[in-house]
């Protein structure tokens, strides 16, 4: 079944049912209607008065917690379209919406209302002008039941006549008993989308990145093409969402280094080329993995690890080399051995903190500090192996037996020499103590020196260490093993240093999150609800900068901002209490549209600070 087709034919004849478009989520759905249909449908005659074409508007459920929310949401949807073109509106459409709205404000009576705004003028915008798209069904909170829903539909489409579509995806609907009655009496046709990433991809670059004669960009992104693919395969993901954040965030890194790595030749050379390219495959690994919610930027989840990421590599490509191949398969392999293995297939790993920050949103893209990234991964170090690495797997379990006493001295104070200035991985101190220790006839090192020096070596480069989750676990030695208290003394100020160093990235990442903020607010939401929920991250924040942000955003970017305040105080338990002055100072200003000439934002910002109030009143009882 063609979907355009459908959907034109859909509008085309007289009606009253709805359409559902359903696919699984993050497939292109939304991106469809918004790009694809919705002008169409703008362009598009209507069936009963062929000297008028259709009104489209687009309305997110996700995040809408009553059917109040519902009414004022289309109400932002519908009231700056009666600004550009005034209207005196037919039917029962904005009665629906303006009831919902009169409710918030308890401004009286709704007819008084209706009559002034049918002096707006003479002009008649029908209900039947309207389609009106409802998205994510399937993402209903609990406050909008999909009862109530379907009685708000039934009314637009049987008694209205409206256009109705219905995005969603069907597998993700908690309440399929109910589901199942909206079907019954509200849908009657059920498009399924169809799915084809190459298509997508293509689409959402022309789409996106344009310019006559093909834009830089957009010719890299069109060769990088089967690459995207590949990597969007082996992260088994179709999600255009992440997609789309991916794209956005190269269209960023690109510029940086368009012109410095010759990009713009026609035939740029090798090495340029495979700079480029090791930038986007990383960047396109980290955001699958990010938009996947397995890593983050305070939880890199040892990704960044190179020392042990190498050390891996290597002792798998000196088993190869020596043709043990058969050996057995390891249960609960480390995540950050499992990303390489997935998305660099035995290609070259290297770790861009710089294109990390910036994609985890921890902070902006600084274009410097990848370019020195670059000379420091790839032109100073290109046929080296970091040394550390070196090191640890000849002083391994296996391979320290083929060495004479004389060479195991040797590297072993080397590896020490690494330690004491803070040039390991922080689990690796374990290692260390184990190495030097295990040994005493032969080494001579003495147990409380080794751990003394140890210790202040870690507390001395914290700054140098990367946050371990589960540190403990890299401590396995047997609590009957002779150096067993020096290795519980190491351990436990290994966890000092590592839970600091998470309590020091947490305190900057508060601050940096509102750089997020500004840049993508939607991603900022879905992020902050699902990784920083009980952070105080508002706290650190600055009131003036944000209101200054906040002052010229659209109604429906206000409402969001207003939904994602209420969402994060409706748990009287959540440790985002701290934020406290943050709420005061934005109550206080929300209510100084109390007393301004009535208006859609006044409405707005009314609602803000009666949900201010109520969260002051609820934390004080």
């Amino acid at each position: 079944m063609n979907l355009e087709h459908v959907l034109a034919a859909y509008l085309s004849e007289e009606t009253n049912y709805a359409l559902l478009v359903n696919g699984a989520r993050g497939t292109g759905k939304t991106y469809y209607i918004r790009e694809q249909f919705i002008p169409a449908a703008a362009a598009t005659v209507l069936p009963h008065k062929a000297q008028k074409k259709y009104t489209p508007v687009f309305l997110s459920l996700y995040g809408l917690k009553s059917i109040d929310d519902l009414y004022l949401q289309l109400a932002v949807e519908i009231f700056p379209r009666l600004k550009k073109r005034p209207a005196k509106i037919a039917g029962g459409i904005m009665r629906i919406l303006v009831r919902g709205t009169l409710q918030f404000l308890r401004l009286g009576s709704l007819d008084d209302f209706l009559k002034d705004l049918s002096k707006l003028s003479a002009t008649k915008l029908d209900s039947k002008d309207f389609v009106i798209i409802f998205d994510d069904l399937d993402r209903l909170l609990p406050g909008l039941s999909i009862g109530e829903l379907v009685g708000f539909i039934n009314s637009l489409v049987e008694h209205e006549n409206n256009k109705i579509i219905i995005i969603a995806d069907e597998e993700q609907v908690g309440d399929k008993t109910n589901y199942v009655a909206v079907k019954e009496k509200t849908v009657g046709v059920t498009v399924e989308f169809p799915v084809s990433f190459t298509e997508s991809l293509r689409s959402i670059i022309n789409q996106r990145y344009p310019r006559a004669g093909g834009s830089p960009f957009q010719r890299c992104l069109q060769q990088l093409e089967p690459n995207l693919i590949d990597l969007f395969a082996a992260g088994e993901t179709n999600n255009l969402r992440t997609l789309i954040y991916l794209l956005q965030r190269l269209h960023t890194i690109f510029p940086a280094l368009y012109d410095q790595l010759g990009l713009q030749k026609e035939n740029p050379d090798e090495l340029s080329l495979y700079k480029w390219h090791t930038v986007v495959r990383f960047t396109t690994a980290v955001c699958i993995e990010f938009k996947k919610g397995k890593i983050s930027f305070t939880q890199p989840n040892g990704i960044d690890d190179l020392a042990a990421i190498n050390a891996q590599l290597t002792a798998d490509t000196l088993r190869d080399a020596y043709g043990e191949k058969n050996q057995p398969e390891e249960k609960n392999i480390a995540y950050h051995h499992q990303f390489v293995a997935t998305y660099f297939n035995k290609q070259t790993y290297h770790f861009y903190p710089s294109v990390f920050s910036f994609v985890t949103g921890g902070d902006s893209f600084d274009s410097e500090l990848l370019l020195a990234e670059l000379k420091a991964n790839i032109d100073n170090r290109r046929h080296q192996v970091v040394r550390q690495d070196v090191i640890l797997n000849q002083l391994g379990h296996n391979d320290c037996y083929d060495l004479d006493d004389a060479t195991l001295k040797k590297l072993s104070e080397e590896l020490y020499g690494f330690a004491l200035a803070g040039q390991l991985s922080l689990q690796y101190y374990y290692t260390v103590i184990y190495y030097l220790l295990r040994w005493p006839k032969i080494l001579g090192y003495d147990p409380e020196e080794v751990t003394t020096k140890l210790i202040n070596a870690m507390q001395q480069h914290a700054e140098n260490f990367s946050y371990i989750p589960l540190l403990s676990e890299h401590f396995g030695f047997r609590q009957d093993s002779l150096n067993y208290p020096y290795y519980l003394r190491l351990g436990a100020a290994a966890e000092k240093v590592n839970a600091e160093n998470l309590a020091q990235r947490k305190k900057q990442n508060r601050a940096e999150l509102f750089a997020f903020f500004l840049r993508e607010p939607e991603n900022f939401y879905q992020e902050l609800y699902q990784r920083y929920h009980g952070e105080p991250v508002l706290s650190a924040w600055d009131f003036s900068k944000f209101i200054s942000h906040l002052e010229p955003l659209s109604g429906r970017e206000i409402i969001a901002f207003h939904r994602f305040i209420k969402n994060r105080y409706s748990d009287l338990d959540s440790a985002a209490w701290q934020e406290n002055d943050f709420l005061e100072q934005l109550r206080h200003y929300a209510a100084t549209y109390q007393n301004e000439d009535y208006s859609l934002k006044v409405v707005i910002f009314n609602e803000l600070a009666e949900t201010l109030d109520g969260i002051r009143s609820r934390k004080k009882a």
